[in-house]
C-alpha cells in the first residue's frame, strides 16, 4: 500500500477561503476514487470535498465522535488499497511521519511574514517531484510533491526571472533544443506578475522536461532569497545556474555534465546581444541555432568584437582561450555549476545582498573553503536577452562590495544569512 500525504502550510496559518477552495478542487481531483484519512478534529473543513471510494475519520478520544478510529485502526482498515491518501494534522501525523511514501503539499503565499504552520520534509529524505504555482484572482498557492526515492536526473538547471516573460519564453525553448535532457528546470521567480505564471503554463505541455516554478511576493530585489529557495527544491546532486534571459546553445547543459569535476565549480560567461537583436529571435531561431549564427547576428545589427570568440569556439579553441583568458573563473550567475554538497556547505547566498557581485561573494566562499573556480568561457555558451535593470542602485552596489570584501579578508566560508539562518 501507498499512503501519501495531503497537507497545507500557509505563512502567517490564514488561508484565505479562495486559496482552500482551489486547493480542494486540486486534491479532489488527486484523490478521485481513492480512500481518504480525515481527521476529526477538522472533519467540518474538510468533508464533502472529496468523491473518494472511502472516507475514514480519526480521532483520538471520545470527544470527537464515535465513528472516529485511531489512526493505527484506520490505517489497518485501509491495507490491501493500492494508494490512501491522509488529510494532513500534524498532531497525528507526526507518529507516522516515516511510513509515508509521498506528500501533496499546498504552500499558500501569503504578504505577512512567519513559519510555515507545516514542517517540510528533511532534504536528504525526500525529494521534490514537482512544483506548480497557481493563481486565484488576487492570491497564490504552489502544489508541491515530494517523494522518496531519486528522480534519477543527473542536474537541476535553476533560472532566475522577474517580470521578463518573453525572454523567459526563449530561454525555455532553449533547453528544449538541448542535446542532452538529463536535467529538471527550476525557475526562481522573484515576485513576477501573472503574465509570467501563465506564459509558464502555456508553454509546459510542450517541454520534454519537468518544470519546477519556485515564486515568492514581490517586496523589492530579492534574488539571494528565491535562489535559497529552489536550491531546497532540487532534487539532484548537481546544480546549474543561469538567468531567464539567457538562451543556451544547445550543447549548454552537456558542457556542463562533462566538465565537472569534485572540489571545483565551473564558471561560464555569456554573450550580450543588443536590445534590438534580442527582440527579433523567434523559436525557430534557437530551434535551429541561428541565434548563435556570427553571420545571422551580424545582419541584424550585432557588432564585430573579440568577444564574437565565443559563439565560434568549439574544440582545441575554446580549450586555448579559455587557458589564456585573463578572467578569473568566478562564480558568474548566469553561468555556472557546483555540486549541492558544496552549495549547502556555504549556506547558499547572502540574503543580505542587492543588485551587483551577490553571486561573486558566493563563488569567494566557495573558494575560501578550497572549492576552486575552473573556466569554460569558451565552452558553455549562453546569449544574453538585452533589457533595462531598474533595480541597480549605486547604494546596492557598495553594501554588496563592503560585505564581499568581509567575506574576502575575514575568510568566511558560510554564512549566517543564507539557507539556514543562524544570526546571533
Amino acid at each position: 500500500m501507498k499512503l501519501s500525504l495531503l497537507a497545507i502550510a500557509a505563512e502567517n496559518h490564514v488561508i484565505p477561503e479562495k486559496i482552500f477552495d482551489g486547493v480542494c478542487s486540486y486534491w479532489a481531483e488527486v484523490t478521485a476514487e481513492k480512500t481518504v484519512i480525515i481527521p476529526s478534529v477538522s472533519c467540518e473543513k474538510w468533508e464533502g470535498i472529496f468523491s473518494s471510494a472511502c472516507v475514514l475519520r480519526v480521532g483520538e478520544g471520545s470527544e470527537e465522535g464515535t465513528d472516529a478510529l485511531p489512526m493505527a485502526d484506520a490505517l489497518k482498515k485501509a491495507e490491501g488499497k493500492e494508494e490512501v491518501f491522509v488529510c494532513g494534522d500534524i498532531h497525528f501525523v507526526e507518529q507516522y511521519w516515516e511510513r509515508f511514501d509521498c506528500i501533496y503539499l499546498s504552500r499558500v503565499h501569503c504578504d505577512m511574514e512567519g513559519e510555515c504552520c507545516f514542517p517540510l520534509p528533511d532534504r536528504k529524505n525526500w525529494y521534490e517531484k514537482s512544483r506548480i504555482l497557481n493563481w486565484t484572482d488576487a492570491h497564490c498557492f504552489s502544489n508541491i510533491i515530494y517523494q522518496r526515492e531519486s528522480l534519477g536526473l543527473s542536474v537541476s538547471v535553476v533560472l532566475s526571472t522577474c517580470n521578463q516573460s518573453a525572454w523567459l519564453e526563449k530561454t525555455l525553448w532553449g533547453y528544449e533544443a538541448q542535446t542532452s535532457r538529463d536535467f529538471e528546470l527550476i525557475i526562481a521567480d522573484d515576485g513576477s506578475r501573472k503574465d509570467t505564471y501563465e506564459m509558464i503554463e502555456a508553454i509546459r505541455p510542450h517541454l520534454s522536461y519537468p518544470v519546477k516554478h519556485v515564486w515568492h511576493e514581490d517586496k523589492g530585489f530579492r534574488k539571494c532569497d528565491i535562489l535559497n529557495k529552489a536550491i531546497l527544491a532540487s532534487g539532484t546532486d548537481y546544480l546549474l545556474f543561469s538567468d531567464g534571459d539567457c538562451i543556451p546553445r544547445n550543447d549548454f547543459v552537456a558542457v556542463h555534465l562533462k566538465k565537472r569535476q569534485k572540489g571545483r565549480f565551473l564558471s561560464g560567461g555569456y554573450h550580450k546581444l543588443p536590445e534590438a537583436v534580442s527582440k527579433a529571435i523567434t523559436k525557430e531561431d534557437i530551434f535551429s541555432g541561428k541565434c548563435f549564427d556570427i553571420s545571422w547576428l551580424k545582419a541584424l545589427g550585432m557588432r564585430d568584437s573579440f568577444k564574437n570568440n565565443k559563439l565560434t569556439s568549439f574544440g582545441f579553441k575554446a580549450w586555448l582561450l579559455n587557458t589564456i583568458t585573463t578572467t578569473r573563473p568566478t562564480w558568474n550567475g548566469h553561468n555556472a555549476s557546483g555540486w549541492l554538497t558544496d552549495i549547502l556547505a556555504a549556506n547558499g547566498f547572502d540574503e543580505r545582498m542587492q543588485y551587483g557581485g551577490q553571486d561573486r561573494e558566493f563563488g569567494e566562499r566557495l573558494e575560501n573553503s578550497g572549492i576552486r573556480g575552473k573556466q569554460i568561457r569558451y565552452s558553455a555558451i549562453c546569449v544574453h536577452l538585452e533589457h533595462p535593470r531598474a533595480y541597480k542602485t549605486a547604494d546596492s552596489i557598495q553594501k554588496n562590495l563592503s560585505i564581499r570584501k568581509y567575506t574576502r579578508r575575514k575568510n568566511i566560508k558560510r554564512t549566517p544569512y543564507g539557507i539556514v539562518k543562524n544570526v546571533q
